[in-house]
């Protein structure tokens, strides 16, 4: 036993022994009130007035006990759990997908705000991962036929079970986009492509760096654009008049993005919460 008893407060001051080092002290409380929401379903407050009388059962303190050990190797703490909320969605996430951040899920909601929830849309999400854009797209637009496409056999092996968990009706397909063309035409292309270089790869965080999915974060330093590149290319044939592209976009490449936009899409860069310019809407002309 690596704790003298099983007092949550005792839990507490082990784990921020444990993971302040490594996280810092804002990381840590954060990573401490997830666990107790996760493992305890005990909110912030709760936490505050009850953490010297709540005691952990024995499978409660060998499962923080495990959490500490996986964030003390740098594993990201939505791996340990194997869940997230993504707008309303609980998917499960482990190594073989990215963990979607709140940057995707603005992407989404502007696209759900600037469409019509009443109509049927042929939509289509490229590199897929854990299905997080397809299947929120699908909930919310449950008239419409969402395709899916990702490259890796076990990224969709995740996004079909995230898509039986939540009961909403995908089709997917394995495809690499880069060298494979499309089947269909659609009214809305949307995706998360790769976009960092892989130079900013040594100063990123080590749990993202050492866990997560090079594939799907990761491009070549001399064409970081080559995912929005392709999807352009793709979108003559593919996107019908008057349909549109939402891309999730790396905000240092915002303009370079703007000079190749092929002349048949209306294009506009949207900023995020933090005021990045992390969105590229373009609009297909009719």
């Amino acid at each position: 036993m690596q704790v003298k008893d099983n007092k949550l407060s005792t839990m507490k001051a082990y784990f921020y022994k444990k993971i302040l080092p490594i996280h810092g002290e804002s990381e840590t409380k954060h990573l401490f009130l997830w666990a107790c929401q996760h493992y305890l379903k005990k909110n912030a407050t709760e936490i505050l007035l009850y953490q010297n009388s709540l005691y952990l059962s024995e499978s409660e303190l060998l499962l923080w006990l495990n959490c500490i050990k996986r964030l003390c190797a740098h594993e990201p703490i939505q791996y340990i759990f194997g869940e997230v909320e993504f707008l309303g969605l609980t998917l499960c996430v482990n190594k073989n997908v990215l963990i979607p951040r709140p940057e995707t899920e603005e992407m989404v909601s502007l696209f759900l705000q600037k469409v019509d929830k009443n109509k049927s849309y042929k939509i289509l999400d490229i590199g897929t991962g854990s299905a997080c854009i397809a299947l929120a797209v699908k909930k919310n637009l449950p008239k419409s036929q969402v395709d899916a496409i990702d490259i890796s056999e076990e990224a969709l092996e995740t996004a079909r079970q995230n898509a039986l968990c939540n009961d909403l009706e995908i089709h997917f397909y394995k495809k690499n986009i880069l060298q494979e063309s499309l089947q269909d035409q659609y009214d809305y292309i949307l995706s998360n492509p790769p976009y960092i270089p892989l130079s900013e790869k040594s100063s990123m965080a080590k749990h993202v760096v050492e866990a997560e999915p090079h594939q799907a974060l990761f491009v070549p330093d001399q064409t970081p654009l080559l995912f929005y590149k392709r999807i352009f290319d793709l979108s003559v044939k593919h996107v019908k008049p008057g349909g549109a592209i939402v891309l999730e976009i790396h905000e240092d490449f915002a303009q370079a993005l703007l000079q190749i936009v092929p002349k048949h899409l209306n294009p506009e860069i949207i900023k995020d919460f933090q005021g990045k310019d992390r969105i590229l809407l373009a609009q297909a002309r009719t």
